[in-house]
């Protein structure tokens, strides 16, 4: 099933229990976003933009860049945000500085990120402003060098690993310690993820943000509270990160650690004054879950912090005054039993959690199986709904577990998208297929990898689940683990029997995938698994190729020691040194110039690496392939050699470097 189809039944669902916004447009767009159901916020969006509004160009612009509800496409985030920035939107003028600053769907341009700096600084942009700060304190550091972006890679893989040492040598490279992987995560978030408190803490002194939200609206604290790691929950509360401070589905740092079953996390959260009785949605309190979950421990904790129940009175209801009730908690005005008139008695006693009046409607020898109109069973909406009892109670009678909504949901998967590992678990002890329905488009196991709900995803492997299924897009669990730059996820997998070979849609293999990525420690798993160097996607780029297009160096190291062919070509006929050269990737450069590679052989217009260096006005690249010996005088089908393409830009600096270096031997390669 489809993630966006999934989230949109959430957002339905919950309805039931959360008024909807009145507002239309970009309100009804951000519920959606907070829902997680990005496609129908993308459909919103778009009408808007078109329209000219630019706070939907922006918040659209966003959707792209992160791949949310849409296929990640920079070039198109790039669009949208110019069209915002045009009207003078503060953070579309700051996010388009760092779209010329990073080089993210456009030419690399440092004037142009200066210019929409300053824009959205005139616009009372705080990060705009601060931004420029450091431009004019530290002014090596306002705009790196193209090796800079492998930079930003050595510190995500830094702080996973919890290695201080590199994380302060790169920041005192000025690498920006705030940095964002295509999940919208920052350095500090996946330091606190994998518990390394004193990483964070160095991060945290380097003025990393303790409010950043990533693509799905975890912060820090949220992060920190999920790694069960008692001192980096210490490390971030300290820093200042809001307690309170919810996810887009309404989760706070409190609710997850009460799901963990945490109590010390949950003492220091409500010392640190965490509402204790601040819920996700109107039925269920944190009290309710600490209760339902038998954390007694926990249950004392939020009783002494002033804790409430949500739940209704113990009476037995009638259905009348189930219906009446049901409507009063979904914010209708009146009681209306036309509002459920088509609802199965069972359905609607599981939803609102009435386990007496389960009880009496089984007894009676109810269809425990019965749906609604919407396709929803009793079960399913147990586990919606969270009521741990009553769905034990509906297996117990016979209720079967491996039904799927019309869409091919399973009850497993809403428990994995709820974040539930003590549902899921019952869920997998009643038979339910780990791998989920075979009508739907994702696995349970992708959708936990997606949430990086690292307990569910240890939960679902040792239940056998298949990590070699893979979604509409044959994404594959080592693909995102490759994506994430996540070595132990990557372990795992394979260790259960992951194939490295199966590749997606464009036949990109999870290695491709890592090279791509930087993922320099997932590539060398992935290559100690035997994971093919040579192979190619569907454009002939083999891992070398996206490597040596993106500066990852040492993952070119990595590639050249298991023997790839190191002079293949792209259609256009650039080699790894001429797609590296011609993006100033020094490092890159240097690792397949130690290769011995073919420094002289020329692209399809004719061109050496040379003299791409040259056009893109890398000297030290330039000079690199000079002392290597490159030749000065090939000339290209334009009968230009490198340097006529100097003189033409008209740069004394390379000028001057190659006549220093001028070629001893005449240019024998002639293109005219």
């Amino acid at each position: 099933m489809h993630p966006g189809n999934l989230l949109r039944l959430l957002v339905l669902c919950l309805a039931f229990i959360q008024p909807a916004w009145s507002d239309e447009g970009i309100d009804d767009a951000l519920n959606a976003i907070r829902q997680k159901d990005y496609e129908s916020a993308v459909q919103i969006l778009t009408a808007e933009a078109e329209k000219g509004n630019a706070e939907a160009q922006f918040r659209l612009a966003s959707l792209y860049r992160g791949g949310l509800g849409v296929e990640k496409n920079l070039q198109q985030a790039f669009e949208w945000l110019s069209k915002a920035a045009e009207q003078r939107h503060a953070k579309a003028e700051y996010d388009l500085g760092e779209f010329y600053y990073y080089g993210w769907g456009v030419t690399r341009d440092r004037e142009m990120a200066n210019h929409w700096y300053e824009k959205a600084a005139e616009d009372d942009n705080p990060l705009a402003r601060k931004k420029l700060e450091r431009i004019k304190t530290n002014p090596a550091a306002d705009y790196l060098a193209a090796e800079g972006e492998s930079g930003i890679t050595a510190l995500f893989a830094a702080s996973r690993k919890g290695d201080q040492p590199k994380v302060k040598a790169l920041l005192d490279q000025a690498i920006p310690v705030d940095s964002t992987n295509s999940a919208g995560q920052t350095p500090l978030m996946i330091a606190l993820s994998r518990g390394h408190a004193d990483t964070a803490a160095l991060l945290l002194e380097h003025n990393a943000k303790i409010t950043a939200t990533d693509s799905n609206g975890n912060s820090p604290l949220l992060y920190a509270v999920k790694s069960k790691v008692l001192n980096a929950v210490e490390v971030a509360i300290n820093a200042g990160a809001p307690v309170n401070q919810a996810d887009s589905s309404g989760n706070s740092a409190l609710l997850y650690a009460i799901r963990q079953g945490d109590a010390e996390i949950v003492a220091l959260l409500l010392n640190s004054g965490a509402d204790a009785n601040k819920s996700a949605t109107s039925s269920t309190s944190p009290l309710d879950q600490a209760t339902r979950l038998k954390h007694k421990q926990i249950v004392r904790l939020l009783k002494a912090h002033g804790a409430r129940t949500n739940r209704p009175a113990t009476k037995q209801d009638s259905l009348a005054e189930s219906i009446n009730r049901i409507a009063k908690l979904s914010g209708e005005k009146e009681a209306s039993e036309n509002l459920y008139s088509q609802w199965p008695p069972l359905v609607i006693a599981a939803w609102r959690g009435d386990i007496e009046l389960v009880s009496a409607l089984l007894h009676k020898g109810t269809d425990i199986d019965k749906k609604a109109p919407d396709g929803q069973s009793a079960l399913t909406r147990a586990v919606m709904a969270g009521h741990y009892n009553i769905i034990q109670l509906l297996l117990i009678n016979g209720a079967s577990v491996n039904q799927a909504l019309p869409d091919g949901t399973s009850a497993l998967e809403l428990a994995v998208v709820l974040a539930t590992p003590e549902i899921a678990k019952t869920l997998l002890d009643a038979g339910a297929n780990p791998d989920g329905s075979d009508q739907g488009d994702t696995t349970p196991l992708l959708l936990a990898i997606r949430a990086d709900a690292g307990e569910m995803v240890d939960l679902l492997l040792a239940r056998k689940a298949n990590p070699n299924e893979f979604d509409q897009n044959r994404i594959t669990g080592l693909i995102l683990a490759a994506e994430k730059d996540d070595d132990e996820l990557a372990k795992k997998l394979l260790s259960n029997g992951a194939d490295t070979e199966i590749a997606d849609s464009d036949k990109r293999t999870p290695l491709w995938i890592a090279a791509e990525h930087g993922s320099s420690s997932v590539v060398l798993e992935l290559l100690k698994n035997g994971a093919n160097p040579d192979s190619a996607d569907n454009q002939g780029h083999t891992p070398l190729i996206r490597a040596a297009l993106n500066g990852h160096a040492s993952i070119i190291s990595a590639l050249l020691s298991h023997g790839v062919n190191s002079n293949m070509t792209t259609e256009s006929g650039n080699t790894p040194l001429h797609l590296a050269a011609s993006r100033g990737h020094r490092e890159a450069t240097k690792q397949l110039l130690a290769a011995k590679v073919n420094m002289n052989l020329h692209n399809k217009n004719g061109d050496s690496a040379l003299m791409l260096a040259i056009t893109g006005a890398h000297r030290d690249v330039a000079q690199l392939l000079l002392e290597a010996g490159a030749d000065q005088n090939i000339r290209n089908l334009n009968g230009l050699n490198a340097s006529d393409i100097a003189a033409q830009l008209d740069d004394p600096e390379l000028i001057g470097l190659l006549s220093q270096y001028k070629s001893k031997r005449p240019g024998v390669l002639k293109f005219f």
